[in-house]
């Protein structure tokens, strides 16, 4: 047999043209992982490839396994599951029949296998596997790296029918095309695939661009900037949600009337002077200056916790909101990173507070667009959460896909290439541990299937679920000092999710300590060319872009910000021209050694290596020093 599913006496037998399992009939415990060309085996320790779980986590017997027509019966003692098994000559794919999980499995787990196997051998065999639908929940990132592959699907999301999970064992060095064999079989209505992202992601040029984030999107800022945008060496503005730019939520433009008109004045002028626009959000979250708001059906959308009751009759210029319930027990911090907000809504009135032990001090009556009204003792005091301090919709709602689609919209209209999801990473303060997961996959699907062009896409978070919609990583605040060390940091960083297949950044950064002000110039008041080369070398070695930070004015004031960015564009222009050769590269980066880069007489270009000398000037302790 060299493909297909067989069963001897005691196990199951699962084969194709590179690897081969064996699965205990029992329970499910994998007893063989084959690498079929080497006969090597690539088993590490035991586990079982399907697992049910109960709501409080603890693990429920599997108490035997049928194979009927290529479909497997996991047995537990309160019923079945039906596991469709698919197998093709390089991968596998893991189908979940049965339209719900017997009573008290909350969870369902499959394709289970640890490996053993060498990781930094490009020709060892690696396991990997993706989600195919957005119920599946892939637990590893398909890199093989983990030596671990698994999914789970949960019985709280609706039917768990129709979950799929793809399997792969093949050698490292084909991985990622294997990885876009499976991602050309995902439903696009079902799962998320992006032909920019995931295995595809280093296909991609754009991936690799350098850009900027700006906040100030009016056409005539663009063009004072366009020779700054160019001496810097920007492929891309990523315009950040804000006064100057876009509002976000309901994605109202501040200097122009729609997306459209942003499409003609801005997005048409940076693809003239060659450069690509970008949609930087703030995901699901709603500015509390949004009209939305006072829309009582979004209202009831909104992501709440704890609710009061209205203690008396108010009317619309009371200053304070009694209430039965005792309110001493509420967070009174609302900072930018928690879910707790200074706002109420009673009836279709959204009220800014503090608190007070017995009910709410009025900061502003008829807040977020709403109006100011009477209201009925008895009435529910809903208090809202957040994050960033704005609104949220909550995961289940309509509102939040809303919100997604909204955001595809924009992008289309507006002429855009990028999208940076910022804000994701909030997904954790709305949903609950086991699907939060799941949310986040929901909302960028629904991004990725509105889109009219596949966008190049980066998120504040990255759980495996959304790994096939991202197409760059690495994005970290910039450093201040030690600059070669953190390069070296955010560089080990980066390995893994070059290992994942996936462009990476060496951004955010700036050049130059940028203001007299903490932190930025608190530690060191210069940066030397020396930490440019090192930081140009590592780019131009592993192909990472970069985000500068900076402005105009801060290059007409620091003649240090000059020099480096004019030093680091040499670099990055190399780099994206593809002017060394990738056994030069592979080379540079065997050696483990400092590069920098030099214009021979000749005009061509090299890399050599840096040495350093220290030598003591003279002692303290000499006569007359």
């Amino acid at each position: 047999m060299s493909i297909g599913i067989v069963e001897n006496k005691n196990a199951f037998v699962l084969e194709n043209d590179y690897v081969k399992f064996e699965i205990s009939k029992k329970d499910s415990t994998v007893l063989l992982v084959e690498d079929k060309k080497n006969k090597k085996s690539l088993l590490g320790e035991e586990r079982r490839f399907f697992k049910a779980f109960a709501h409080d986590e603890s693990e429920i017997e599997i108490v035997g396994v049928k194979l009927l027509d290529n479909v497997f019966t996991v047995l537990v003692p309160t019923g079945e599951i039906l596991v469709k098994t698919d197998v093709f000559s390089d991968h596998f794919v893991f189908e979940i029949l049965s339209d719900k999980f017997p009573e008290n499995v909350f969870f369902f787990e499959y394709g289970n296998i640890v490996f053993d196997y060498d990781t930094s051998d490009d020709s060892a065999y690696r396991g990997a596997g993706v989600a195919m639908t957005l119920t599946c929940n892939p637990r590893f990132y398909p890199s093989g790296t983990s030596r671990q592959t698994g999914a789970s699907t949960y019985s709280n999301l609706g039917s768990v029918q129709g979950a799929r999970f793809g399997l792969t064992v093949v050698p490292a060095n084909i991985l990622r095309e294997t990885l876009k064999v499976i991602f050309s079989k995902i439903d696009p209505e079902k799962g998320l695939v992006l032909k920019t992202a995931g295995p595809w992601a280093r296909d991609f040029r754009g991936s690799f661009g350098d850009y900027i984030i700006d906040s100030n999107a009016h056409p005539d800022h663009l063009r004072e900037n366009m020779e700054y945008y160019k001496f810097v060496g920007v492929d891309q503005i990523d315009f950040h949600q804000g006064r100057k730019t876009f509002r976000q939520g309901d994605f109202k433009f501040a200097f122009a009337k729609d997306a459209a008109e942003f499409r003609k004045t801005v997005s048409d002028l940076l693809r003239e002077n060659g450069m690509q626009s970008g949609l930087h959000t703030y995901a699901y979250y709603i500015n509390p200056a949004c009209e939305m708001l006072a829309d009582p059906e979004v209202q009831r959308q909104l992501d709440s916790d704890e609710v009061f009751t209205l203690a008396e009759n108010i009317d619309a210029e009371d200053t304070f909101i009694p209430s039965v319930e005792s309110t001493a027990e509420l967070d009174t911090y609302f900072g930018f990173f928690t879910k707790n907000l200074p706002y109420v809504l009673v009836g279709e009135e959204i009220i800014k507070y503090t608190n007070d032990s017995q009910g709410f001090k009025v900061v502003e009556r008829g807040a977020a667009c709403t109006k100011a009204v009477p209201h009925k003792k008895g009435e529910k005091i809903i208090h809202l959460i957040g994050c960033f301090n704005w609104f949220s919709p909550k995961p289940s709602t309509k509102l939040f896909c809303d919100i997604a689609r909204n955001t595809a919209k924009t992008y289309n209209e507006g002429g855009f290439d990028m999208i940076y999801l910022d804000a994701l990473d909030g997904i954790s303060r709305h949903a609950g541990k086991h699907d939060a997961w799941y949310w986040c996959a929901v909302f960028v699907h629904e991004i990725v299937k509105n889109c009219n062009t596949p966008p190049i896409i980066e998120y504040s978070t990255m759980y495996p679920s959304i790994w096939g919609a991202r197409a760059r990583m690495g994005a970290m605040d910039t450093p201040y000092r030690a600059y070669k060390n953190w390069n070296m940091f955010h560089h080990g960083q980066n390995l893994p999710f070059l290992r994942q297949h996936l462009a990476c950044s060496l951004g955010w950064y700036n050049y130059y300590p940028t203001t007299d002000e903490y932190p930025g110039n608190q530690h060191t008041k210069y940066h030397h060319w020396d930490a440019i080369d090192h930081m140009g070398s590592l780019a131009v070695m592993y192909d990472y872009s970069s985000t500068f930070g900076g402005t105009p004015e801060i290059m007409e004031r620091y003649a240090g910000f000059r020099r480096n960015i004019k030093l680091y564009k040499e670099y990055s222009d190399l780099r994206k021209s593809g002017y060394f050769k990738e056994d030069v590269l592979q080379k540079m980066r065997e050696s483990g050694l400092e590069y920098k880069l030099c214009k021979k007489a000749s005009g061509k270009y090299v890399f050599v290596e840096k040495k350093y000398d220290v030598k003591r000037l003279y002692s303290l302790l000499e006569e007359g020093r």
